[in-house]
């Protein structure tokens, strides 16, 4: 019979910061593994790094955008001392220049792939609505590596360990068409339905546990902020419940950690690289997935920490 991984809402644990014994100077809020537990999966993940020579606005202090190449090398550094299946990142990997210069767009692409590149493993990457504000989406792919997925694929699927993981792209219209070059709002977002039929048959194909990464939000967050969520958020989450496989989403786009339960699934939206100055205000994570169908996420930096468990 079929394993399902159903998430009980009374599980979810934050757990107290400790240190990174690896590295004296970054900071680790991470979880203790028990000790009869081995991880099936181990993956590092980041979002939201905006890499550009650009300064930060003046008049908010957030966005450090020249800082996230430094960032970036100290989360790969850190990752390639880990036995790690792979890393992902989950969008907005670069930006472009306050007066847009597509050569200098292209050229940020290209320093901070090579910086990621140096992770001595698979890599993988969701797209965000940054990565194509001055190129299109054809040329970000061919411009970043997803291993061993095809270099035209925006959306897709792979296999580690007997877990399932799936990588989807809200960066559409409404008619299915992809966003191109900066021509779109950033709150016109959708997944179409032949990305839904494509994820239905995906989750039916696979008997494994699945973890989604999404640049988007599947659900609402501060409304007042802006629509960080894709129109068809509630159709591709019924698709998502219905195969009774995927134990958590992370997501990035929204910059602040926020966690939510929707119908038995984990939904963590992930901290933003890019935010405030300095090696400290870093954010990166190391993701286990336990052969008990617990979630540890061990956060670096800003990033929180969490322990997420499942029920069959």
């Amino acid at each position: 019979m079929e394993k399902k991984y159903n998430v009980s809402r009374r599980s979810f644990l934050q757990k107290s910061a400790l240190v990174s014994s690896l590295f004296p100077f970054v900071g680790c809020q991470a979880v203790e593994k028990r000790a009869e537990q081995k991880p099936l999966v181990s993956f590092g993940l980041i979002t939201d790094s905006h890499y550009a020579e650009r300064k930060n606005n003046p008049s908010d202090n957030v966005n450090h955008y020249d800082q996230s190449l430094f960032k970036m090398g100290e989360a790969i550094q850190v990752f390639n001392q880990k036995d790690l299946d792979f890393v992902i990142h989950l969008g907005d990997f670069k930006d472009q220049d306050e007066e847009p210069n597509r050569e200098n767009t292209i050229n940020y692409l290209k320093a901070i792939e090579k910086e990621f590149s140096q992770f001595k493993g698979d890599k993988f990457h969701a797209i965000g609505n940054h990565d194509i504000d001055g190129i299109s989406k054809k040329e970000f792919l061919s411009m970043i590596e997803n291993t061993n997925i095809e270099p035209s694929k925006s959306y897709y699927s792979f296999d580690k360990n007997n877990v399932h993981f799936v990588v989807l792209d809200a960066n559409y219209f409404e008619d299915g068409t992809d966003h191109d070059k900066g021509n779109f709002h950033w709150e016109d977002v959708h997944i179409p339905k032949h990305q839904q039929e494509w994820l239905k048959k995906d989750l039916a194909q696979t008997n494994y546990p699945t973890l989604v990464f999404i640049h988007h939000t599947l659900h609402p967050m501060n409304e007042e902020d802006g629509k960080y969520y894709p129109t068809e958020h509630k159709e591709v989450r019924k698709i998502l419940e219905e195969s009774g496989k995927v134990m958590i989403v992370f997501q990035g786009h929204y910059h602040k950690e926020y966690y939510k339960d929707i119908n038995n699934i984990h939904y963590m939206t992930m901290i933003a690289q890019v935010d405030y100055s300095g090696p400290e205000n870093n954010s990166y994570s190391i993701i286990d997935v336990m052969e008990n169908g617990e979630i540890q996420v061990s956060g670096f930096r800003r990033a929180v920490s969490k322990h997420l468990t499942t029920n069959e």
